[in-house]
């Protein structure tokens, strides 16, 4: 390592104080690490100044809620110099950036309980935009107050109508007049009351966001320009990101991410407490988070994620609710009672399914993730949990096996490779190659076949990583048929944790800690040579899910590596092909006269159309836009058909020895659910089309 500057500079703009030898540090070690180590390193160069520039200053005002035009024209001139400032050790745009920002957050600070002291009047058709890409940066200080003022407008309606939804209760339906006649100045009066307090605590806590925080945000903002898996954490985060694939978790088992300002679900870790809990969701954005026991309510707006955990996480048995914005724009307070446990929901499970008035067996199996202790040979993992369902499965001679793949966000690559390889005879399952063009084959070299079948593997935007090379791997080897979303998530891409602590040199370890940067340093591709990233897995047969709408995948996100490919692997398919197009026919022949996928296409199409309108900020409009969607929602409560309603469903087979009273609880719960999922409903008819025994009339109505 190179010596770190500590000296002061004048910067033409602003005063700023002289960064510190650590922050010096950090820069270095940042820019090292990339070249270093990232499978595809960009230059240090204005193109990546031009993405650190923005990354910093969206993630300082993600909503466009602080900068003014005239701020962006003052910082403007370091768009192409941070590159050099890098390379020469220096922060001056950070310097300026934050000093701007603390100028804004102050500005509102000193402005916006002149805005909430008249009261609001809900009688005007108005609309606000409420998604960061489409809103655009205020002119000066004027425009901005003018667009706060809409801002604690558009809360205080949602306080508004949460009070009067709460003294009337949500089983009584009333309509836009009714409800309006309930809004008083006595409720208009309390509602801006509770936007002036959220407002105070959300500006409270920006205000005393110290220097370090900002600086780490910084460090990010450059690396995560290299993909958006490449990231930088501070030194308390790394056990926040690490939950860990054991099947062991802690507090509400919820993987969390930031987004334009905002603390987003990223997945449901399978068995923790929110899994069991069941209402909250992927996608889902967090916005307060309060204690049961004392009724202490924190908003995590803007709030970096590290710093939201802690509030999140507690002893085990204590309740968090979390009031969370559903992709559908519904506000939702969920209760989650904190747990850590080993839970057998996290493992691979499996029954037996015959469809009302139909004479075959079938076997589904459910795998919520590719769990392995690497620590314990002996614990439990995926593969042999997999290998021993098909054994049991195969005993009872099932016509065909379910594979759900669904919300499975990968694993243990090992797992992945050994489970393609109970369905194969011998070959490749992946190749991976790193930054050198290096590429190393993973094959299945057990001869072995645990399950010579049909299989339908069933897949959606969330199944990733790990699930995809699965996936993919049966599709090349043509030994299943793909079912689900147009294609999965498209994370192709191998990531390792850098600890800067073991990188420093003896004279700095004073500066411990440091932090890591969790850096992409490989990527998959599948044996025909197309790489699962960016694109991922295509459905050979598509249905319509119920999150079609949301905009989802490696594709969505800013810096995602390209889609390539390599040369193809030589294997040998599956002699007992199925006909793919002679299935797709069919299955668009159920699914259009299906009254459950129509449903959820109606559903969708709706959503995605509100999705698209600003958000209204007439009480009558606004009234009317949630109770729409509160009847979308409704809609889908009824979606399986009488076949899969009435189907025989046995009790779960598993590698467990023990039955508690819990864990027959669960399984019912989880059999209830096999019953009303349509998904699984159409896996049985492909599944029926592929042994020759067709079965449709499943899909004629609706479940009474």
């Amino acid at each position: 390592m190179v010596g770190i500057l500590a000296a002061a500079w004048w910067c033409p703009t602003l005063a700023w104080a002289a960064p510190t030898e650590k922050e010096l540090a950090l820069v270095e070690m940042a820019v090292k690490s990339i070249r270093a180590w990232h499978f595809t390193p960009t230059e240090i160069d204005d193109k990546l100044s031009e993405k650190s520039y923005k990354s910093f200053l969206d993630s300082l005002d993600p909503n466009k809620r602080f900068f003014t035009q005239e701020d962006l024209n003052e910082l403007k001139a370091h768009a192409d110099k941070i590159d050099d400032q890098l390379l020469n050790e220096r922060v001056d745009f950070f310097e300026d950036a934050i000093t701007l920002y603390q100028k804004r957050v102050a500005f509102i600070n000193a402005n916006y309980e002149t805005l909430l002291s008249r009261p609001f009047t809900f009688t005007q058709s108005d609309t606000i935009e409420t998604k960061s890409d489409k809103k655009s940066v205020t002119k000066d200080e004027a425009a901005l107050l003018k667009q706060w003022q809409k801002e604690l407008k558009y809360y205080t309606l949602n306080n508004a109508i949460d009070l009067i939804e709460t003294e009337i209760g949500t089983k009584n339906a009333m309509n836009s007049n009714e409800a309006f006649e309930r809004l008083t100045p006595q409720i208009e009066e309390e509602a801006r009351e509770k936007t002036r307090s959220s407002i105070a605590r959300q500006l409270k806590r920006l205000s005393e966001k110290n220097r370090e925080d900002f600086f780490y945000n910084y460090i990010n903002s450059i690396v995560q320009t290299q993909d958006p898996h490449t990231n930088y954490f501070p030194p308390d985060d790394k056990e926040n990101f690490d939950i860990g694939m054991t099947g062991r978790l802690e507090g509400i088992g919820a993987m969390l991410s930031e987004e334009n300002g905002t603390i987003k679900v990223s997945k449901i870790v399978p068995g923790s407490a929110s899994y069991r809990q069941k209402e909250l969701e992927a996608e889902d954005v967090i916005l307060k988070v309060t204690q049961k026991d004392t009724g202490e309510t924190i908003e995590v707006t803007e709030m970096p994620v590290h710093k939201a955990v802690t509030y999140i996480r507690g002893p085990q048995g204590s309740t968090v609710i979390l009031t969370v914005r559903k992709p559908d724009g519904r506000i939702k307070d969920i209760p989650i009672v904190r747990d850590v446990v080993v839970i057998e929901e996290s493992y691979a499970k499996a029954t037996l399914i015959t469809p009302k008035d139909s004479k075959q067996v079938f076997g589904y199996i459910y795998l919520p993730s590719f769990y392995r202790d690497f620590s314990n040979n002996k614990a439990r993992n995926a593969a042999d949990d997999v290998g021993n369902l098909l054994d049991a499965l195969t005993a009872e001679n099932v016509q065909g096996i379910i594979l759900d793949l669904r919300n499975n966000g990968g694993g243990s690559l090992r797992d992945a490779v050994d489970i393609t390889g109970h369905f194969i005879r011998m070959g490749p399952v992946v190749q991976v190659k790193n930054r050198n063009e290096y590429r190393e084959v993973l094959n299945d070299l057990n001869p072995t076949i645990r399950y010579e079948g049909p299989i339908v593997v069933l897949i959606n935007t969330f199944s990733a990583s790990a699930s995809e090379i699965l996936a993919a791997a049966l599709q090349d080897y043509k030994r299943a048929i793909i079912v689900g979303t147009e294609s999965s998530f498209g994370k192709g891409t191998v990531q390792t944790f850098i600890d800067f602590d073991k990188h420093l040199q003896a004279s700095f370890t004073r500066l411990k800690p440091m932090g890591s940067i969790k850096m992409t340093v490989q990527q998959f591709y599948r044996i025909n040579g197309s790489s699962t990233q960016f694109k991922g897995v295509h459905s050979d047969i598509v249905i319509p899910t119920v999150t079609d709408y949301i905009e989802v995948g490696e594709s969505t996100l800013d810096y995602a590596i390209p889609w390539d490919q390599v040369s193809s692997k030589s294997y040998n398919a599956w002699s007992k092909q199925a006909d793919i197009n002679f299935l797709k026919k069919r299955s668009k022949k159920r699914i259009t006269k299906h009254h459950g996928f129509q449903t959820v296409k109606e559903y969708t199409t709706a959503l995605g159309e509100l999705n698209k309108q600003p958000y209204p900020i007439g009480f009558k409009e606004s009234w009317e836009r949630k109770e729409h969607i509160k009847k979308l929602n409704k809609s889908l409560e009824n979606l399986g058909t009488i076949a899969l309603k009435n189907a025989t469903i046995s009790p779960i087979f598993s590698v467990k020895t023990k039955t508690t009273n819990i864990d027959k609880d669960l399984q019912k719960e989880w059999i209830e659910n096999i019953h009303k999922d349509i998904a699984i409903e159409e896996a049985l008819a492909v599944l029926s089309d592929m042994i020759g025994a067709p079965y449709d009339t499943w899909a004629a109505a609706p479940t009474q």
